[in-house]
Order: structure tokens, then C-alpha cells, then sequence
């Protein structure tokens, strides 16, 4: 799996909609309610994708440009669960070993 920002500057290329939040393993469902908790606080909405044991919570923004709101108006400092929190476009699957260069391109 490779998650990719390709928001660079004023300029935005792709919308970024989507958050990986990193947390310690175990605690992915308590860290998917939190964000979708400050989330709805600051009126933005959507959903956590979690994976047991995996150490991270995907957050997917149901507005295109909302993910990039969530990282500015809710305080790092404010979440427990979190150890990191990083805006992300697209998931990009399926990348072939030899060539992971040319689908980022291509989006760009």
C-alpha cells in the first residue's frame, strides 16, 4: 500500500479528501472515534477505516477539501490516540514492482 500527498504549495493537483492517522497498535478503534469525534465538532464529516493491530486509522472526508481543514483547525495537541496525522489523496494500488514512479506521475 502506498499513500501519496501530491499538494504542493498554493497549487492544489489532487484533492486531498483522506487522513492517516498513526497510533500505537491496539488502538486504532479508539483513535478512529476521536477523529471522527473533533471532526464533527469543527463541522466536518466522514468516516474511519480501521484495521486491527495495524497501527494506523484512514479518515476519508466526504468534502474534497476537508481533510486539509481537519489538519489545520483541530490542534495536534489536542488528540491522545494520535501520533502522527498526515493528509493523503488517493490510495494507489496495485503498483507494479518494477514501475512506482509513472502512476504518481500520471496523477500529477
Amino acid at each position: 500500500m502506498l499513500l501519496v500527498q501530491l499538494g504542493l504549495g498554493t497549487q492544489q493537483y489532487v484533492m486531498n479528501n483522506n487522513i492517516i492517522l498513526y497510533c500505537r497498535s491496539g488502538f486504532e478503534k479508539e483513535c478512529a472515534a476521536e477523529i471522527t469525534d473533533k471532526a464533527t465538532q469543527i463541522g466536518v464529516y466522514g468516516y474511519a477505516k480501521v484495521k486491527d493491530n495495524s497501527g494506523y486509522v484512514l479518515f476519508e472526508c466526504y468534502q474534497s477539501t476537508d481533510a486539509d481543514r481537519l489538519a489545520k483547525d483541530i490542534p495536534f495537541g489536542t488528540l491522545i490516540f494520535a501520533r502522527q496525522l498526515v493528509v493523503v489523496s488517493q490510495l494507489l494500488k496495485d503498483l507494479s514492482p518494477n514501475d512506482r514512479v509513472s502512476p504518481i506521475i500520471a496523477l500529477l
